[in-house]
């Protein structure tokens, strides 16, 4: 393996070296290379500074680790297989593997109680996570227990308490039909047969397979902070690190922190640091400062007290003025009902709607706790946007269902309830983006997405105030449930049940 290692001290030095090797890379305009980045939100700053220097940034993929190795399964054509360990059927292969094997292990046989089936889920959750980091961290354990072997990371055989993971593995794969080291093992000759231009900018956290992955690779460059992880990691294949020779920032942060023993405290001591501040800077204006808080609604009674100039004479910190941040909303209902009272006039995008769906009210009510899930169901549903024909009606659309929320949503549910190529007289095709184990979840959309067809319609006519005001009560009755008691305060102590309709004592106003 070809790895070549460039350190630098700056930031700006490094998106130089790899502007550099960008622009030398390729001159065929069709052709294209990749850069492996630390998260989706650096890889949009380094395109942005990329084109700042080359004066575009086409034919450049900026992609994490994750993102790679869904790439090369993908190549591989294990990606299902990887979903599968990844996703919600491992969960569930982990519930059957638990009910088998609670005669053998006293543990698991707490889990697997009749009363239990919360907790049962629960726990077949968190063991999944658990499998899935371990093939993160050490896969030839796994190697060693789905060959036989009772053994633990330091080769010795396992306690008799820890006796139940091995076994439960092998049960959990069976259940599973995926071998996740066959997996690997062909997403990482993938990526030896890869000859996409690679490159390596500030990634200091690998997991076992991704550093497999990137190892597998003909040539990698490696442009790495000096004395950083990445760094390491790449001296230790070999490479030697050539020095961008950049001596630092000229001024570099300095970083001030102060102990105090509260929020008044530090509300004072935030004064006479911003005092002592403006007495060495006579440029520095106060409008220069921001000031950063996790909360800002705890402190803001605090820095008005602090900073107020009701003291003649006083503190010279009381001459300043605070402004105020927009205060948060914290009624996320009444957002949510703000943004559906005018989805008639909107687009209804998949990414709008998605949000919406996921949205704290409306998530809790139909039990959409998997993000996840819901955006792969409709990105394999292929809706774009508008909720029905009627809908893109008003947008001089009339007649055109294809990628609406309706046509999607009918592809989902041909996907669940016919075979591949079977559809016969259907004239929607299936996906292959949905599997058994979604239906809750794909019955839970259509039920909302039903219910947001009918708002919309039911929200189209003018009415009278009064009208208005039922109208929204019967919104969130429809969408979020709340539970009315006989004083008329909503009850959120437990969930409503996705499909059922709550009851109150008092009748519903007209």
């Amino acid at each position: 393996m070809d790895v070549e290692l460039l350190t630098g001290r700056r930031w700006a030095t490094l998106l130089d070296a790899l502007a550099d090797r960008l622009r030398g890379t390729h001159t065929d305009p069709f052709a294209w290379s990749r850069v492996v980045v630390s998260s989706p939100a650096t890889g949009r700053i380094v395109g942005q500074e990329i084109a700042a220097r080359l004066g575009i940034s086409a034919g450049i993929e900026y992609v994490t680790p994750a993102r790679l190795m869904g790439q090369l399964a993908e190549r591989a054509g294990v990606a299902r297989d990887r979903s599968r360990w990844l996703g919600t059927p491992l969960e569930l292969a982990t519930w059957e593997a638990i009910d088998e094997l609670a005669d053998q292990f006293p543990v698991l046989a707490r889990a697997a109680e009749p009363g239990r089936v919360g907790g049962r889920r629960a726990t077949a959750q968190r063991i999944a996570r658990l499998f899935r980091w371990y093939l993160d961290v050490s896969p030839d354990l796994l190697g060693g227990w789905l060959a036989g072997e009772d053994a633990g990371p330091d080769g010795e055989e396992l306690a008799q308490r820890w006796a139940w993971q091995p076994a439960l593995l092998r049960a959990a794969v069976d259940c599973l039909e995926v071998d996740p080291l066959d997996t690997l093992e062909a997403t990482v000759n993938a990526a030896a047969d890869d000859d996409v231009p690679t490159f390596v900018l500030a990634v200091d956290d690998l997991t076992t397979p991704q550093r497999a992955a990137l190892e597998s690779f003909g040539s990698l460059t490696v442009i790495a902070p000096l004395g950083s992880p990445g760094a390491a990691w790449a001296e230790g294949l070999g490479a030697q690190p050539t020095d961008l020779g950049d001596e630092g920032s000229p001024n570099p942060v300095e970083v001030s922190l102060h102990d105090s023993h509260g929020p008044a405290r530090q509300v004072e001591v935030l004064r006479d640091e911003l005092t002592r501040a403006f007495e060495a800077d006579p440029t520095l204006e106060p409008r220069d400062v921001a000031i950063v808080c996790p909360r800002p609604e705890r402190y803001a009674h605090l820095l008005d007290a602090a900073f107020s100039n009701r003291v003649e004479g006083g503190h010279p910190g009381r001459q300043l003025r605070v402004q105020q941040a927009a205060a948060p909303d914290h009624n996320p209902v009444l957002t949510l009902l703000s943004t559906l009272l005018r989805l008639g006039e909107l687009r209804a995008s998949a990414t709008d709607v998605v949000e919406l769906l996921l949205s704290a009210p409306i998530a809790h009510r139909w039990r959409l706790n998997d993000r996840q899930a819901v955006l792969e169901l409709v990105g394999g549903s292929g809706i774009r946007w508008g909720m029905d024909a009627q809908h893109r009606a008003a947008f001089a659309l009339d007649g055109l269902a294809q990628n609406t929320w309706l046509r999607g949503l009918d592809r989902l549910l041909v996907g669940l309830s016919v075979a591949t190529g079977h559809e016969g007289s259907l004239q929607v095709a299936g996906t292959d983006a949905v599997e058994a184990s979604d239906l809750e979840t794909v019955g839970a959309l259509c039920e909302i997405v039903s219910r947001l067809r009918r708002l919309i319609g039911e929200t189209a006519a003018p009415a009278t105030i009064v009208e208005w005001v039922r109208r929204a009560r019967a919104i969130l009755v429809d969408l979020i449930g709340p539970r009315a008691t006989t004083s008329g305060r909503c009850c959120t102590r437990t969930p409503c049940s996705p499909g059922s309709r709550p009851t109150t004592s008092r009748a519903r106003p007209a």
